[in-house]
């Protein structure tokens, strides 16, 4: 599962990242520590040129034939066992897939006292940025509005089983144009995101001021003993 995760990157590192236009106003981002559900979080989508275009969406996804906003509450996370075949993502999943910038993510394991909160986070690209594999859709009603995202989510690999048994589907650097492009095979995306990324992986214990979605600074992702 991912419920909460972190976008701590300025333009010029999506634009490395991501090969995003140099014809596009740069863009002054805030540090995101503890993004929640419903909240709105940056994705990089293909236009319907295939030129990558950096967007922000709701954290949540909301089919076109949802009745109403509430819908995204539960669908922040679609499993890659059934993403193709889920009423609430098999369209999505066909034909708006994007990406999910993310420097990190939490996870809680039960602990003695309560659920402990981790922080994990990659080692390799982009001092830890990994590009979590999603789905998007717009929602329209009357005059409104409304483009949502959800992050898939598979088994954890061996190296972060011990905090949580689900973790989101990474996508390497090299995968970024198939997951993106509409003519990718159907059997070569689910491969794409079905073997957990064994990592290397950052584990930190933290705080449980990130229980509350209201907090949102820099000290969430530091070590707690």
């Amino acid at each position: 599962m991912c419920g909460r995760f972190t976008q701590m990157l300025t333009w010029a590192d999506l634009v490395a990242l991501y090969r995003l236009s140099y014809s596009e106003s740069p863009v002054s981002l805030e540090p995101r520590y503890n993004l929640a559900p419903t909240q709105q979080a940056l994705i990089i989508r293909a236009d319907e040129q295939g030129e990558r275009e950096l967007l922000s969406m709701r954290w949540g996804l909301l089919p076109f034939w949802a009745k109403d906003e509430s819908f995204s509450a539960r669908t922040i996370n679609a499993r890659v066992e059934t993403v193709d075949q889920k009423p609430s993502f098999r369209e999505a999943f066909k034909s708006k897939r994007c990406l999910v910038p993310c420097s990190g993510w939490y996870e809680w394991r039960k602990e003695a006292g309560g659920k402990q909160p981790y922080f994990l986070r990659g080692f390799d690209a982009m001092d830890g940025t990994l590009s979590l594999a999603g789905i998007w859709e717009r929602w329209q009603r009357a005059d409104q509005e409304i483009l949502s995202f959800s992050i898939l989510v598979g088994a954890s690999p061996p190296s972060l089983a011990h905090v949580h048994h689900r973790a989101p589907a990474i996508l390497r650097e090299s995968d970024h144009a198939a997951w993106l492009s509409q003519k990718t095979p159907k059997d070569t995306l689910l491969e794409m995101v079905r073997g957990p990324d064994p990592g290397p992986y950052a584990i930190r214990r933290v705080s449980r001021r990130v229980n509350s979605p209201r907090n949102d600074d820099a000290s969430l992702i530091e070590e707690v003993v």
